[in-house]
């Protein structure tokens, strides 16, 4: 996994930029080619928002400001006052610096750093290839790598360089902020460890098709999956872990800082390792020498270690057992085969599924399990084990609520390890949740327990089955896995992959997530030798030694870095062109296109995207029925509306409170016409729609705001609260003087007015209202300190007003920093102006967060960052200070959902970051990576 490391501000001042403007008094004497700057502390990023003033005001073909000169190349000086020497290309040789530097060959420039004496080696140390990178090492013993790319772009890198044209350069690799074995790579960069990384092994650029380890390509061994993670054996005998970190089971050592590690992070200090094994919350790998290590959750003893602790993050040895040959990990339970075919088991036995013949308890050491013949290999599951015996029979104990254990009868517990009936010549077996698999010598798949959902494999869904019966509809089979309700396997000879049962999670693998089915094919994996699954997700290793993996994401146990479900840097929505705008709200994004139509995708729960089906989610964009000549679209956490060419709207989605303003509370699936006040046939000359919760409101053109809906809380702004609905248009909203903006928020509205006031109603539990209470009001009140706003904006319990002079101010719930301060308790219930913003010229908010686009069409985020949405590439850690979202040039329009944000950019196409269900592409449907 890949960490940034944040730079103290104290820190970021020291680093070395090329800026501010020189005293002449205070520069030393230099040659008529020589260009002298000052680069004082306090001149150096005076606005992180701003690029940095040049010292070096190069064009792209970087000529300095006095006169042009051959790019820098190489130096190695500094002067004992602390000037910096930088040397030409004409002078490439490392020389002595004395304090009158001249240039002997060249040009030179020399730069002065009063405030940072002891300078130790700051230059252009680049090769002539390479003439973008900045070396600057200012009392440090790591030399820190700064990119030329503006600080236009990344402010919270120290921008060290000359003014270089924003289309040139974009993505050189930085390594700012980085761990000490990290470095920048990509685009847009991240911080990645290239002894590691797969994609930038010993090197940015250089991908491997398996994995990566000391810098070199080495090829996937092995899979495994837990509930929520994965484990790759590589060749060289190391581990490599992705997905739910929670309690170590990753065993890198670092949980607790995050919670899930989004790509494959290497298990430090294991060699040698023959097989890995991956319970619900801990892991264990068996070494060629026969003993095992393990790490992870150990509150029941699962690792072995003679106690019981809250978890291990790196692995430990587990005393007591040697020449294991085989080892599984269940829910909280851990057994192992060895050489013999003796059977030890440890950990959590409250079903029996230790096999040790009665029930309960825990045992926190390797013991013996008695009476049984040799056995080959051993399989657990949360709460059953099977054992497949040398013979090929195979016998089970444990949960049997379903008829998994295969012993002919279904309910209670078995403690007691007993044969599977019917079943022989078995090479593999594997356990799900509440059903079992096994692989037979010709690849066939037979499967027995619970069935509600297809997990057999063998039908459509029926009644449970307590031995296996009939095989599995899949071609011979090389590799079976068994998840949470589903299953999956590996065909011998095309390696292609069929899965069955559940697919809420898009676990199948079929470009679906409804429904459960029989097998059906994975779509586009073939040459795959082993198949794993996890609670709900899957993945295949395949014969070049990648892996492929899809279902659900939410701890990262898809591996491509798109922890947790959301995604932390912009990434294009595929399929979409012709955008003329975007809006979002809550978890689902709709575009109108240059045509006049729109497309919406993610959640549908409530009818939102306007295609006419009840599908609950859609993971790409779907065409709203029946609109055309969309001019507007508005959307709201239950609703979405269209503002059309003709002058009237159109709105879909939920209509319990009437927020549909078609006289009825009939939910729809399709848009339908928003009657006028007094139930006119149309609402004809709204020029801006806002849609609350449930409540939806029209800046009309006779300038009032009149709104239709849910009362609660007051948000029709008629000066009483109810409960009641309102399903036509009423009178106009109190208090309000010639209105000219509108804005929403989740239970409270907003309205700028030709005056400069603006005055806000509803919910104001937070201070939302920004009157310096936080009672709620049922008229509109006068926002303290804010005047002239040219747009509002809302989330849960606070605002943002973008105002005329392009700065923005914010009041409210301030407990994620959304208020542009540092995260706190304390309600901000009057105005604050959002230090570091600049030329807004947009905003949008979230519900605990915010963005604003910027005149020079880039974008900056603040508040809450737990799905990413802030789109800096970190995740988590809340911002009270705008950040910049990584790799987005010209963006024309902005919008944010309850954790998403989504981006048009100039060439009409979409770009979204964030909790990914919203952002269109969370529960991967089909494989990736």
């Amino acid at each position: 996994m890949t960490r940034r490391r944040l730079t103290p501000p104290g820190l970021a001042l020291s680093l070395l930029a090329l800026a501010g403007c020189s005293d002449p008094a205070s520069d030393p004497p230099v040659a008529d080619d020589v260009v002298a700057v000052d680069v004082a502390a306090e001149n150096v990023l005076d606005d992180a928002g701003n690029d940095v003033d040049a010292a070096l005001d190069a064009s792209v073909d970087r000529a300095p400001v006095d006169g042009p000169a051959p790019d820098v190349v190489a130096q190695d000086q500094s002067a004992p006052d602390g000037t910096v020497v930088l040397d030409a290309p004409d002078a490439p040789v490392v020389m002595d610096a004395p304090d009158e530097t001249v240039a002997p060959d060249g040009p030179v420039v020399v730069v002065d750093v009063p405030d940072v004496p002891d300078v130790i080696d700051a230059a252009l140390d680049v090769a002539p290839d390479r003439p973008d990178v900045v070396d600057a090492a200012l009392d440090r013993p790591d030399v820190v790598d700064a990119s030329v790319d503006a600080a236009l772009d990344r402010p919270d890198v120290i921008d060290a360089a000359p003014d270089v044209a924003p289309d040139v350069l974009a993505d050189v690799p930085v390594d700012v902020a980085c761990l000490a074995t990290e470095t920048r790579c990509g685009s847009p960069s991240r911080c990645v460890d290239t002894r590691t990384s797969g994609e930038h092994c010993g090197g940015c650029g250089r991908a491997c098709a398996g994995a990566c380890s000391g810098g070199v390509c080495v090829r996937v061994a092995e899979l495994v999956a837990g509930d929520e993670h994965v484990c790759a054996r590589v060749a060289d005998g190391t581990v490599r872990c992705w997905g739910n970190d929670s309690d170590g089971q990753i065993g890198d050592g670092r949980s607790g800082m995050l919670t899930y590690a989004p790509r494959p992070t290497a298990v430090p200090g294991l060699a040698g390792v023959a097989q890995v094994a991956a319970g619900g919350y801990h892991t264990c790998a068996r070494l060629t020498d026969g003993t095992l290590r393990c790490w992870g959750r150990n509150a029941s003893g699962q690792l072995g270690l003679g106690v019981y602790d809250a978890m291990r993050t790196t692995p430990v040895a587990v005393p007591g057992i040697t020449a294991v040959a085989d080892v599984a990990a269940g829910g909280n339970t851990t057994c192992a085969v060895t050489t013999e075919g003796a059977l030890w088991c440890w950990g959590n036995n409250v079903s029996g599924q230790q096999g040790w013949g009665t029930a309960g308890g825990v045992h926190n050491a390797p013991m013996r399990v008695p009476g049984l013949p040799p056995a080959r290999s051993v399989e657990l599951s949360t709460n059953h084990i099977c054992v497949l015996l040398v013979d090929g029979t195979a016998r089970c104990a444990g949960s049997n609520p379903f008829g998994q254990l295969g012993i002919g009868t279904t309910g209670g517990s078995i403690a007691t390890l007993t044969p599977v009936v019917g079943l022989t010549g078995a090479v593999e077996l594997r356990a799900g949740t509440s059903h079992t698999c096994a692989r037979l010598t010709d690849g066939r798949v037979r499967c027995w327990g619970d069935n509600g959902v297809s997990e057999l494999g063998d039908a459509v869904p029926g009644a449970a089955r307590p031995m296996p019966g009939a095989d599995a509809m899949v071609p011979p089979s090389a590799s079976l896995a068994a998840g949470g309700f589903f299953s999956c396997a590996a065909a011998t000879g095309d390696g292609a992959v069929r899965c069955w049962g559940q697919n809420t999670s898009g676990q199948l693998g079929d470009d679906t997530v409804t429904g459960s089915r029989a097998p059906t094919l994975v779509a586009g994996v073939t040459g795959a030798t082993q198949v794993v699954t996890g609670a709900s997700f899957a993945c295949a290793l395949r014969g070049d030694g990648t892996v492929r993996c899809w279902g659900s994401d939410g701890a990262g146990a898809l591996g491509d870095d798109a922890a947790a479900g959301g995604r932390r840097v912009p990434e294009a929505v595929p399929g979409l062109t012709g955008v003329a705008q975007v809006v979002a709200a809550d978890v689902h994004t709709c575009v109108r296109l240059d045509d006049g139509t729109a497309r919406c995708f993610g959640s549908n729960t409530s009818y939102v995207l306007g295609d006419g089906s009840t599908e609950q989610w859609r993971f790409r964009p779907v065409a709203v029925a029946g609109l055309a000549g969309a001019i507007d679209l508005a959307a709201g956490a239950f609703s979405t509306c269209a503002r059309l060419a003709d002058g009237t709207a159109r709105c879909w989605g939920y209509n319990d409170r009437g927020q549909l303003g078609d006289g009825t509370l009939v939910t729809r699936s399709t848009p339908v016409t928003v009657r006028g006040p007094a139930g006119a046939a149309t609402l004809m000359g709204a020029t801006a729609l806002a849609l609350a919760q449930t409540t939806t409101c029209g800046l009309l053109a006779d300038r009032t705001v009149r709104c239709w809906g849910s009362n609660a809380g007051g948000t029709l702004g008629l000066g009483y609260t109810d409960m009641s609905s309102h399903e036509f248009i009423g009178s106009a909203a109190r208090n309000l003087t010639a209105p000219t903006v509108l804005g929403r928020g989740l239970f409270h509205l907003c309205a700028g007015q030709s005056d400069g006031a603006v005055r806000c109603w509803g919910n104001n539990t937070q201070g939302q209202l920004g009157d310096g209470t936080t009672t709620g009001r049922y008229d509109a009140v006068v926002v303290t300190g804010v005047r002239s706003a040219t747009q509002l904006s809302g989330g849960y319990q606070h605002t943002c007003a973008l105002l005329a002079d392009r700065t923005v101010k914010c009041w409210g719930d301030n407990t994620q920093g959304q208020c542009g301060l540092a995260p706190s308790t304390a309600p901000v219930t009057t105005a604050v102006t959002v230090a570091g913003l600049a030329d807004v010229v947009e905003i949008a908010a979230g519900d605990f967060f915010n963005c604003a686009r910027l005149g020079d069409s880039t974008v900056r985020c603040w508040g809450n960052n737990y799905y990413g949405q802030l789109g800096d590439d970190s995740q988590f850690v809340p911002r009270g200070t705008p950040v910049v979202a990584y790799g987005l040039r010209d963006v024309t329009n902005i919008a944010a959902g309850s954790g998403h944000v989504c981006a048009r950019v100039s060439d009409g196409t979409l770009r979204c970051w964030g909790a990914l269900t919203a952002a269109g592409v969370g529960i991967v449907r089909a494989p990736r990576w």
